[in-house]
């Protein structure tokens, strides 16, 4: 059976879904639903580590276990976030190489925007490789505050790494090698 809990914190209101199996949800909203509670005991430790989070203890949401719903790329990626560190970040393009898809940066962007675990799913490390902030599903002032709360240094560019360029040996065209030939009269 789902839990719902709302909490109120230093970035307005966060809305906890859980069941058994872990957390299905996380997301910010305007204010909870007249008569909402604080859930019951498959949100409760997802709000304590929220609680602890936000107080400084910036670990305290990877003890949570997940439960999210999405397809098998989508889980793919929201897992290679989990392992991004508080106090760090990495660009979309990183992202995608680290799941072995350099090419899927579309993808993985979408990915990232659909991730229903804001906060535990730390989607809010990943920035733009130029070093600006990109987008952020709940606004970027909130992805700024949870950076700035990380301790994360300044954004910079990542450096590009060198891609290897595969060359086919350039053979000469057959109008090359005529051209040269005296007995190919050209018009003039």
């Amino acid at each position: 059976m789902s839990e719902h809990a709302w909490m109120k914190t230093r970035l307005g209101w966060v809305h906890v879904q859980g069941n058994e199996a872990g957390v299905t949800r996380v997301d910010f909203a305007e204010k909870p639903p007249k008569g909402a509670g604080r859930g019951g005991p498959s949100t409760t430790r997802a709000l304590q580590a929220i609680e602890r989070y936000f107080a400084g203890e910036l670990n305290a949401l990877d003890e949570l276990a997940i439960a999210p719903r999405g397809t098998a790329f989508q889980k793919a990626v929201w897992g290679e976030l989990r392992k991004i560190r508080p106090g760090q970040f990495i660009s979309y393009a990183e992202l995608a190489e680290r799941l072995g898809r350099p090419r899927a940066l579309r993808p993985v962007g979408q990915a990232n925007a659909k991730n229903p675990i804001a906060l535990v799913v730390p989607c809010h490390r990943v920035v733009a490789s130029d070093g600006s902030i990109g987008g952020y599903a709940w606004g970027t002032d909130r992805k700024a505050w949870l950076l700035e709360h990380e301790n994360v240094a300044a954004l910079q560019p990542r450096p590009k790494k060198p891609r290897a360029v595969k060359t086919a040996p350039i053979s000469p065209l057959p109008l090359f090698e005529k051209v040269g030939d005296p007995t190919v009269q050209l018009a003039r």
